[in-house]
């Protein structure tokens, strides 16, 4: 079991892989606006405007809730919120519109933990640079693709240098299929995670990580005319 308290929050990332929940416990804030929700969603970033929730209460009669049958479990992660509405999430934006406390128990600690991310749900792009090679070596964990607008299908490439070029050869080419517009798609690359590194033409060690969206599957063509993705990626050292 993995306790974590929070303190006068209006939202919280608990966390940002799955989980269970055993118990909340949740104190509302004396001067919140009347009528406010308590909103559990199952996602590993902030709630869109209009998300739907997984879970949804009158926030201020949510004092305690336990889910000790297993029925509370997040594929995603966890992310909390006050929302001014119950069936989609609209943030509260009053200045006393917080929980004062709020504790969660999880049935395990969160894993992998320690890592850090790069890249959003949200930027339209055709590329992240994930690392650079100054920062290098790490460790790649996964990498989250959100198609926006593809054309086509495509490729995820992953580099070990800063800035590839059109034509360059990447150390790996991933399948993205167009077919399901908004649909995201996550490539995992196990507990470790991959060391990700290549080599110049004189054989300088280049051990960044840079991704790039490509129309062709063995050598770099990003792709173009208004096509964009979303990318976000984990990793650690």
């Amino acid at each position: 079991m993995k306790p974590s308290s929070y303190f006068a929050v209006t939202t919280q990332q608990v966390a940002t892989h799955p989980v269970g929940v055993l118990k909340l416990e949740a104190t509302l804030n004396a001067a919140a606006t009347a009528g406010l929700f308590l909103q559990l969603h199952d996602s590993n970033a902030a709630a869109a405007a209009s998300a739907v929730p997984l879970k949804s209460w009158p926030a201020a009669e949510c004092g305690y809730k336990e889910f000790k049958m297993g029925e509370l479990q997040l594929a995603n992660g966890l992310f909390v919120a006050l929302s001014t509405t119950a069936a989609t999430y609209t943030a509260a934006g009053g200045g006393s519109d917080k929980l004062d406390i709020l504790a969660i128990e999880l049935t395990d600690p969160e894993a992998p933990s320690g890592v850090t991310v790069a890249g959003d749900k949200t930027s339209a792009v055709t590329g992240l640079q994930v690392w650079a090679e100054s920062a290098g070596p790490n460790r790649l964990l996964n990498v989250e693709v959100g198609i926006l607008l593809l054309a086509a299908d495509s490729f995820l490439q992953i580099f070990g240098q800063d800035s590839p070029a059109e034509g360059a050869t990447p150390i790996l080419s991933l399948p993205i299929k167009s077919g399901e517009p908004f649909a995201p798609k996550k490539f995992t690359f196990g507990e470790m995670g991959r060391e990700i590194y290549s080599y110049s033409s004189t054989n300088v060690l280049q051990d960044g990580c840079t991704l790039k969206v490509s129309s062709t599957a063995k050598t770099l063509t990003t792709i173009t005319g208004g096509s964009t993705v979303t990318l976000r990626a984990e990793y650690h050292a």
